[in-house]
């Protein structure tokens, strides 16, 4: 664990509200659509709270089934197919003020864990082809090699829209 962090998980949907907190902290165009929020407050899914001595919102991340994400994705990546047994790592969001200080990855290994002890067997994540948070993200989740596409122009509203798409065992 990281020292002056706190490390929760909770269901999703009861930290709906928390996870807005961190909207100024990310590009607007990336905040969460009604259709998002329905899906997350309506979700079997779960998150994770990174807190700092304050108990400020410092980072988060959550995950839902990539069954229940095909209801936003389907319209944004036609080429994605839900599996069973698959989370889908929804998103990971770190304050700029804590950025490189492996937040988002003690996140990212909470997430795969708490999937992995929930069953799940593989995970799936679009991550976003800027500021090489793509290669961090491939070295990270060690996709499927046949499992890895790029999307162009996934968020059409940011400076840099492409995302990779990955497929990856847990």
């Amino acid at each position: 664990m990281l020292p002056k962090f706190t490390f929760e998980i909770h269901p999703v949907g009861l930290v709906l509200e928390l996870l807005v907190q961190l909207d100024d902290e990310i590009d607007p165009s990336m905040h969460l659509t009604d259709q998002e929020k329905d899906m997350i407050i309506n979700s079997e899914g779960f998150a994770v709270l990174c807190t700092n001595h304050k108990d400020q919102i410092v980072g988060a991340g959550y995950a839902v089934s990539s069954l229940e994400a095909m209801a936003v994705l389907a319209d944004v990546d036609p080429r994605f197919v839900p599996q069973d047994n698959q989370i889908y790592i929804y998103s990971v969001v770190v304050a700029r003020a804590f950025h490189r200080k492996k937040i988002g990855t003690f996140i990212r290994r909470m997430l795969i864990d708490e999937a992995r002890s929930r069953g799940y067997q593989t995970g799936s994540t679009h991550v976003r082809m800027a500021y090489d948070w793509d290669v961090a993200g491939e070295k990270f989740y060690r996709p499927t090699p046949l499992s890895v596409r790029i999307i162009r122009n996934f968020w059409p509203q940011l400076e840099k829209p492409d995302v990779k798409f990955m497929v990856f065992s847990l």
